[in-house]
């Protein structure tokens, strides 16, 4: 019985990234942060211990898995406003035991971030525009946010890092998402500025 659920979950999931990469693949929705980002924004976050971490725009949730290596005390919840990236994150979550809650939400202003520590986000500037508010009257002073790649509005940024791109990461990171080589019909902005802030 467990074996026949594995084995659908798993062809569900390559499915679904089939998916991603081939029909969906350009649009910002379905690009995932690459590993070396994730990498340099780690090296410029420090949180206490038991901090609460949201993820908006999770996708696949490697933000999160990423950070959790990093405080595996932290409580991880990723947020994504898409069906389809939301159903392979909780496929991945669930194969690989990560304690890692992922929310399902059309409108990411009923998610409650009162608790959170940090929340970091890779959405458009339009998302991000509603977000901004919630975020100055929700959030406890403190709160640290991230954006990848695109400034949240109203909000100014403590910090803006400019990325730096080592051949190797990319060589590496390149070979891992060989679809990424094919024309694509519409690129996201690409991932060359960090926004940090605080509220």
């Amino acid at each position: 019985m467990y074996y026949y659920i594995g084995t659908l979950a798993v062809t569900i999931y390559f499915v679904t990234i089939f998916i991603f990469s081939v029909l969906l693949r350009g649009f910002a929705p379905f690009i995932s942060s690459r590993p070396w980002v994730i990498g340099q924004i780690l090296n410029e976050i420090e949180l206490r211990p038991n901090s609460t971490i949201y993820s908006f725009g999770s996708g696949k949730s490697g933000f999160l898995y990423a950070i959790g290596r990093k405080y595996p005390d932290a409580t991880l919840i990723g947020v994504e406003w898409l069906i389809l990236p939301f159903v392979s994150s909780r496929i991945q979550v669930f194969l690989r035991r990560a304690k890692i809650k992922v929310l399902f939400k059309r409108n990411l202003r009923e998610v409650d971030v009162k608790k959170a520590d940090l929340i970091y986000c890779y959405l458009d500037v339009d998302l991000l525009k509603d977000l901004a508010k919630k975020f100055k009257f929700e959030c406890r002073p403190g709160t640290k946010i991230v954006s990848n790649g695109f400034l949240v509005p109203g909000l100014e940024p403590t910090k803006v890092l400019e990325l730096t791109e080592n051949k190797k990461e990319r060589f590496a990171f390149l070979l891992r998402n060989r679809m990424l080589w094919l024309p694509k019909r519409k690129r996201s902005k690409k991932e060359n500025k960090i926004y940090f802030y605080e509220i």
